[in-house]
């Protein structure tokens, strides 16, 4: 497993992989991996850190700038680097209607950066680094035994951030009820997975992990359907980076029109069996 990720760091661009080997290492633990990265930065002064803002990036980064007396920028939806070579950092406000840039007074500079936001670079297979190991010596005990997993929907939420086609379920399709419908849908897609508003996620008809949008996850399908969606920003910041967009709505005048490449107007419950057949015969033709 470890010789598989660092083989993918390496051939998307890593010239050093620092690796972190250690039995208590292998379910994450908030106090053995602060322990592990704050002796890392300390040791090789990064310009910046950069962590993931997922549960498990948002428990570890601040600890982490707390220990070093380091400002940090969570929940990045994009970056880049200035005229004077600052990591300028762009973070959702005012409810996600400003998108401000924010700069770091501390080194290195410290934040977590929403998955799907940015870009992968093309991999290069043919590419070598050096991997050089980082201190586990002494680490904290363990406070926390893990006594049982549960979870089951959580697997088909992860494909989100990697998958190529998504459904995008708003609460204009009526109720949970009708969830099935859409479901034969993401089938006909070779098994898309579905993507729902924080309006759905607060009804309970989906687990919240399947929320896309700025108090979700971000993804970046090459194939998004947005279906009962009226397409606010707190939604549609989640999906900015979809190469095609197709909205269904029965409202001509819905904002998501204006956020879509490809507009259906009319009934989802007509739309969407429609869609779904044609998908299945031409599966079959194949």
């Amino acid at each position: 497993m470890l010789e598989r990720w660092r083989e993918t760091l390496v051939a998307h661009g890593a010239d050093t992989v620092y690796l972190a080997d250690d039995p208590s290492l292998t379910d994450y633990d908030t106090d053995a991996y602060t322990a592990v990265l704050t002796r890392a930065v300390e040791h090789h002064r990064p310009g910046v850190v950069l962590l993931g803002s997922t549960a498990l990036g948002r428990d570890l980064a601040p600890r982490v700038a707390a220990r070093l007396e380091l400002g940090l920028t969570g929940d990045c939806i994009d970056l880049m680097i200035d005229d004077e070579g600052r990591l300028v950092q762009y973070k959702p406000a005012f409810g996600g209607n400003v998108v401000a840039p924010i700069f770091s007074r501390t080194s290195p500079e410290m934040a977590t950066v929403r998955p799907g936001m940015l870009s992968a670079r093309s991999p290069s297979p043919g590419r070598t680094a050096r991997v050089e190991r980082l201190d586990t010596a002494d680490l904290p005990e363990r406070r926390v035994r893990v006594v049982s997993r549960s979870g089951g929907e959580a697997p088909s939420a992860a494909e989100l951030d990697s998958c190529e086609i998504a459904v995008g379920v708003g609460k204009g399709i009526g109720g949970p009820e009708n969830l099935p419908e859409i479901e034969k849908l993401a089938a006909a897609l070779d098994g898309a997975p579905l993507a729902i508003t924080r309006s759905v996620a607060d009804l309970g008809w989906l687990p919240r992990h399947h929320q896309v949008g700025l108090t979700g996850r971000s993804i970046a399908p090459k194939l998004y359907f947005a279906i009962g969606l009226r397409g606010a920003l707190e939604h549609t910041v989640g999906i900015r980076r979809a190469d095609i967009a197709v909205g269904i709505n029965n409202r001509d005048r819905s904002p998501i029109f204006k956020q879509v490449d490809v507009g259906i107007v009319g009934d989802w419950a007509e739309v969407v069996p429609l869609l779904t057949a044609a998908l299945e015969e031409a599966r079959a033709a194949r």
